[in-house]
Order: structure tokens, then sequence, then C-alpha cells
């Protein structure tokens, strides 16, 4: 009996038997995928809406039944039913990929899920005219792409049982890949040696190397939260002779987030299990930086000489490099011999990273001493080391320019606390040429990094630590501004940006009552495991409201701004959030942390800068006037019931477009 296939993961495919057909019409893909999909026979009605909302009912029904006879003859006149005002699919001789990927998943067959995601839902398929088919179409992918993720996370759980640590990373690769983001050359290398058969055993249980693996993908990912899960899990089942270099990956992913207290908690712990004095001499190398960021100059020049001196007795070159080199940053006696010797033991050595680093330190000492021609010509053999050593750390457009919207915001910040969408209409009118989302993405790292914090009336504000960062991303921009210039030629400074005075803001009528049955079971869900000793979370509900001078249009920067947050609510907001629709203008944001205020603070900024985009981008769009409202709670004993926490979230955002517009 000949099957109808209909391969939905990846760009669309429709198979008769084994040959391919292809429908007349977007619409006729778009209507069988909706089909295909759903399970359940749907009303006339509501698919009018769904694939014509601009036209009126009875010219959308005419479109229907045209559609309806295109589908119909390219599926050879069977499959398609229709029985009065509802339309269903035969679902004999049916294959549908999505569903069999569903059903995998739901079985436990994760190996078969992995092998059906040929990509995302409708990849490179999208209806212009539909914005409502493009919610469906952006929220079914990003639920078929979390739980492709979870599958490769789970097969990576499963291989780590199974004491195979080449399949545990590779599904772990494979699942950060989803996400753009390149293995590191020690994890490829890892990799490799695994293979090869070449692996030293011994050390460590294969399940340990495994999580301390994951750690290291989820930290260059930028994931911390996971990273941490994963070096802990490590150092629970660690044997002594392995737990001091976990302990030491723990203290540096703290001290990246900022978090001073833990990352020093760590760094002892990784000493006191070291038996190896170059380990040890490095890791106080660390510990001292830690310190002179977090303000203690003192004891971080106390940390740096006992690890000098631990070098020296340990004969460890490389240790002695990382010793001399942080003592010249701490401006030690004789910084410039530290620094000096720190370049010249990092050359014999090979290593381009530790030599780039301590390169561009000595650039700054010439520099402040007055040595400019000196200071440059070490800051372009820096730069030279940085590209010689490839993808990791080759300064791509996106990633200088979150650097740089980094210092932007520590520097713009420091005078007084400001809300994130001036900051970035100052941007804007610099007209820098940097890649959407850097803002967002510089914003999040800093949030999440202690240097700023939400403030009233949705400002952010800067922080003791930020303040500190601020001077140290100062130095790293003065560093490379002598060799930007010689490029650049004579180029006059440009002045700071005058903003006009601000338009009256548009109040966001604020999102209708949390009517949508979706959103109220997850977080009904959610708020039964809460009380069973689960996770606490916190709900963020957002107002996108805009005004255009064409109502038509301002629907479409509307739905286009909530499709895009839907379809990359991980990417845009962070990876554990779900995001559902919220009324006719907002969207819903549920997470797995309590501190509601900052995932509020940093929805706004992203929201903004995807509005901003498309009004640079799309000449339509052009005029538009726009504002983010976004209100938040998290659970409680006290919010104990679902009706209680939504109501919570839906004052909170009422009561900050009251203060926005009242600022």
């Amino acid at each position: 009996m000949t099957r109808l296939r209909v391969s939905l993961l990846g760009a669309p495919r429709i198979e008769v038997g084994r040959k391919a057909i292809e429908t007349d019409t977007r619409k006729a893909t778009a209507l069988l995928a909706y089909l295909a999909t759903t399970e359940r026979p749907q009303r006339r009605a509501t698919l009018a809406a769904l694939l014509w909302p601009d036209t009126d009912e009875q010219k959308a029904r005419g479109a229907l039944r045209r559609t309806l006879s295109v589908l119909r003859s390219a599926l050879g006149d069977r499959w398609l039913e229709s029985e009065g005002e509802t339309i269903d699919l035969d679902r004999k001789d049916l294959s549908v990929d999505v569903l069999e990927f569903r059903r995998a998943i739901r079985e436990g067959k994760l190996a078969d899920a992995t092998e059906l995601y040929r990509g995302d839902f409708l990849q490179g398929f999208s209806l212009r005219d539909s914005p409502q088919f493009d919610d469906w179409q952006a929220a079914e992918a990003d639920a078929l792409r979390t739980d492709y993720g979870d599958a490769l996370a789970g097969l990576a759980t499963a291989a780590e049982r199974d004491d195979d640590l080449a399949a545990a990373i590779g599904h772990t690769k494979l699942r950060l890949q989803e996400l753009g983001v390149a293995p590191a050359a020690e994890t490829r290398a890892m990799r490799d040696a695994i293979e090869a058969g070449t692996l030293r055993d011994g050390q460590a249980p294969q399940e340990v190397r495994t999580a301390a693996a994951v750690g290291d993908l989820h930290t260059l990912h930028g994931d911390y939260r996971r990273a941490i899960e994963s070096y802990e899990e490590a150092a629970a089942n660690a044997p002594a002779s392995a737990r001091s270099g976990i302990e030491h990956k723990l203290a540096q992913v703290h001290h990246r987030r900022g978090d001073w207290t833990k990352a020093e908690k760590h760094y002892g712990a990784a000493r006191k299990a070291s038996p190896d004095l170059g380990e040890q001499a490095r890791i106080l190398a660390d510990w001292s930086l830690a310190a002179h960021r977090s303000g203690d100059a003192a004891r971080a020049k106390r940390l740096a000489a006992e690890a000098l001196g631990l070098a020296e007795r340990s004969k460890d070159k490389r240790a002695l490099a990382q010793a001399h080199n942080i003592l010249g940053v701490l401006g030690a006696s004789g910084s410039r011999a530290h620094l000096e010797t720190s370049v010249a033991l990092a050359r014999e050595l090979g290593d381009r990273e530790a030599n780039a680093a301590a390169l561009n330190n000595l650039a700054l000492a010439l520099k402040d001493a007055g040595d400019l021609d000196q200071a440059r010509e070490l800051t372009e053999q820096a730069l030279a080391q940085c590209e010689a050593l490839g993808d990791r750390h080759r300064p791509a457009t996106t990633g200088l320019a979150t650097a740089f919207f980094r210092f932007y915001l520590l520097d713009t910040l420091s005078s007084a606390p400001a809300r994130p969408a001036s900051v970035l209409a100052r941007v804007a009118a610099e007209k820098l040429p940097f890649a959407t989302g850097a803002f967002g993405r510089a914003l999040q790292s800093l949030l999440e990094g202690g240097h700023l914090v939400p403030a009233r009336d949705g400002m952010v504000a800067l922080t003791a630590l930020g303040a500190a960062e601020r001077v140290v991303e100062r130095e790293r921009w003065s560093a490379v501004m002598p060799s930007v210039m010689r490029l650049l030629g004579d180029v006059a400074p440009r002045p700071a940006p005058v903003l006009a005075e601000a338009v009256p803001l548009y109040r966001a009528k604020v999102a209708d009552a949390y009517a949508e049955r979706v959103l109220v079971a997850y977080v009904r869900d959610r708020v039964t495991s809460a009380r069973d000793g689960g996770r606490i979370f916190g709900v963020v509900l957002v107002a996108i409201g805009i005004e255009h001078a064409n109502e038509a249009t301002r629907r479409a920067m509307v739905h286009r701004a909530i499709r895009a947050s839907l379809g990359g609510a991980t990417t845009l907001f962070g990876g554990d959030v779900t995001a559902f629709r919220y009324g006719d203008e907002g969207i819903a944001l549920i997470a797995d942390r309590a501190d509601h205020a900052a995932l509020a603070t940093l929805t706004r900024a992203r929201i903004d800068e995807l509005v901003r985009s498309m009004t640079s981008s799309v000449r339509a769009f052009g005029g538009a006037r726009w504002h983010v409202h976004a209100g938040g709670a998290t659970w409680s004993i006290e919010l104990g019931t679902t009706g209680a926490l939504l109501r919570a979230a839906e004052d909170a955002l009422r009561a900050d477009g009251e203060a926005m517009t009242a600022a």
C-alpha cells in the first residue's frame, strides 16, 4: 500500500510512495504541516484565521477551499478528509517525522529520536502574510529543538554510566553545536586521544572525566550554571589525585562570574588537594588575580609572591611564566622585569596564549612609562599571537561587538543608573556598525557576573565589582587603541551623541488576563513541582507597546517581535527559560531562577534591541515609537497558587508601565 511521508524536521519534504511531490502553493504546505503535526481535526474557521488572518472571513474560507483542492490534487485524492466544518488527515499509511520523533522521546528511544532530527522544524519555510502561523511554527521549532537537546543530554548521561567517554563528549558537543559553539582545542584533543586509544587511564574514573569535559564545554559556551553543576558532579566522585584540577576549574568559573568568595574557597581547596608544587603555583597565581579583582591588592601581591616562590622551587617554567606575569600586572617591584621574563618563558615554551597575555601586559606597562612606540609594537605582536591561536581566540565580529558594549555599558553607567533602552538609543545615535544582539549579550554577561544590578524604574546600576571591571576594561581598550588608530590613520574623535528630547512614551496596553491555557497549565505544573521540593522558578510577563501611523504595520511589528522572542527564547533570555505567547502583544517567560528582576531587565533590553533592529532594516517600520514593559514574580509559599503568582506578575507589569510612563 502506498504511504504518505511528511518530513518537517529540516526543510519540508512530502513523499507519496518513494516519489517526492510539490504543492503548488506555500499555503498548501503550511496546511498539511499543521494538520499532520496537531493530530486532531481542525475547524475550517480556525484554519482560515490561521492562514489568512488579515482577510475577511468569507474570502478566507474561499481561499481555504482552493488550497484544500490544491493539496488534495497533490496527494492523489487520498489522506485529506473533510466532514462538515472540520478538516483532518487519514492517519492510515501516513508517516510524520515530527510525531515519530516525539514518540521516540516519550518511549526513551533517544538514539532513534536524534537520528530523526534532520534540522529545525520547517527550516527555511515561512508565510510572510500569516504571523499567527509563524508564531506557531516558531514555538514548535523551539520545543522540538529543546527536546533534541535534552535527548542528546540523556544520551551523554547514559554513555557516562556505561563508561563511554568518547560518546558522552560527542553527544554534548552536538548539543552545543546546535547553539553554534565550537569545541575548545583541548576538548578536541581529548576526543582524538579517546578515539585513538591513547588517553591515559588511571587518573580518574571515566564518569569523572566525562563530567569535567562536559563542564569544559559549558564553560566555553558561557553557560556557567551548568558548568558548575558538571564540575561539582565530577568533584563529588573524583579521587584525591584528580580533585585539585576540578576544584581549580570550579574556582575559575566562579572567578568569571565575579563571585570572589566562592572562587577563593575553591582556589583554596584546589591548592590543598594538589601535591605538585608547579600546579600549586599556577593555582596561587589565578587566586592572586581574583584577590586583585576583588580589590584586595595587598593580599593579591602576597599570593603572587608565594606563587613565584613555589614555581622557582618546582622549576616549572609554565608556572614561572604565570607567576611573573601576575606580579607584573600587580605592579610589584620590578614589574617590567617580571613581564619581560614572562614573555621570554612563554616564547621558550611555545605557549602562544601565555605569550599573548604577557605581551599585552608588557605593552600596558610600557605605555604607562611613556614608551609608546615599543608599546605599539608589542601590542601588534600580541594581536598576531591571538590570530595564530585560531578560531577560539579570533576576534569575530560579534565577539568584538559584545566586548565593546561591555565597556560602553560600564562607562556609561559609571555616572548614574540608566535604562538599557536609553543607552541603546545613544548607541543607535552613534550608528555603530555592530551585529544585532551584541548589546543584549553584553548586558546579560554583566548582570550574570554581578557587575550590574537591576534598579528602580527599569534601570540598571553599576556595582562596586562593576566599577572595578570598568577600570580593567579601560586598560584593555587603551592597549588596543594605539594599533587601531595606526591602522585608521588620523581620525578625529567622535563626540558623544546629543539626543533630542525624548518623545512621549507610547503606553502599551497591559496584556489581557492570562487566559492562555497552555501557559496556565505549565505554571500549574511548576507550582506543584515546587511545592514537592522542586526548583524555585520565576515568571516574567512582557508587554510590547508599538505605535505607528499604519495599524497593519504596527500589528506586523508586534507579531514579528513576538515571533523572534518565542523562536529564540533560549538564545535571547537564557537556557533555563521557556517562553509563551501572552495576550495579543506580549510574551510570558518562565525561568529556573529566583531573580526575576534581572530577567525582566534583560528582557526589556533584548526586545528593545530587536524592535530597534527592525526599524532600521525594514523601511516600512520607520517612524515607529515603542516601549517594552516587563514585570515578574518568583514563586514562594506566600504566592502558593498559580493564580496568586500570575496576579503578582501582572501587578508588577502594570506598575512597570506606570513607572516608565511617569518617568
